[in-house]
């Protein structure tokens, strides 16, 4: 985690001891708003009412001056829409995915999970779709370890199989 969120160590101690070490029993009180890191804002506007409809606007002006921008990580959002997912707000969770489909869009793992959540909402082509696109994708995958993409590969072919198409 701290591999790729350097500046979490450093915030994370500065909590510890204002915290547990300064004031133990009691949070210190602030006067001003915490200052969240533009990541966790715009993680906190997906979760939102209408957020992953904004998210995506600033990710298309994002992508405008630099075509491969990325507001937020895959792994993260990918949780979020499975939470919504298991939460049975099937909906939200495939708008989810689609906002993590169109920010990495050389993602199997995101063709899967939306492939997932249209077959939980009963869209059974365009699951037979996304879990395809996740199976042609897995060739050029070299973002995740082999055995990451071995899951992918079988749950991809669980879904064709289990929807009567067989993988191509």
């Amino acid at each position: 985690m701290f591999r790729v969120h350097p500046e979490l160590r450093g915030q994370i101690v500065d909590w510890y001891v204002a915290t547990l070490a300064m004031t133990p029993g009691r949070v210190p009180v602030s006067s001003e708003a915490p200052h969240l890191p533009p990541e966790v804002q715009i993680l906190d506007l997906i979760d939102q009412p209408g957020g992953t409809a904004k998210v995506g606007r600033t990710l298309e002006e994002a992508r405008r001056s630099n075509p491969t921008a990325n507001l937020f990580p895959e792994a993260v959002v990918n949780i979020i829409g499975y939470e919504h997912l298991q939460s049975g707000d099937k909906q939200r969770a495939i708008e989810i995915f689609k906002l993590n489909a169109a920010a990495y869009p050389h993602s199997p793992n995101v063709y899967d999970s939306l492939s997932d959540a249209f077959l939980a909402e009963g869209q059974k082509d365009l699951a037979r779709q996304d879990a395809r696109r996740a199976l042609e994708l897995l060739p050029s995958d070299t973002a995740d370890p082999e055995e990451r993409r071995r899951g992918i590969k079988a749950s991809a072919e669980q879904k064709l199989k289990q929807l009567g198409a067989k993988p191509e």
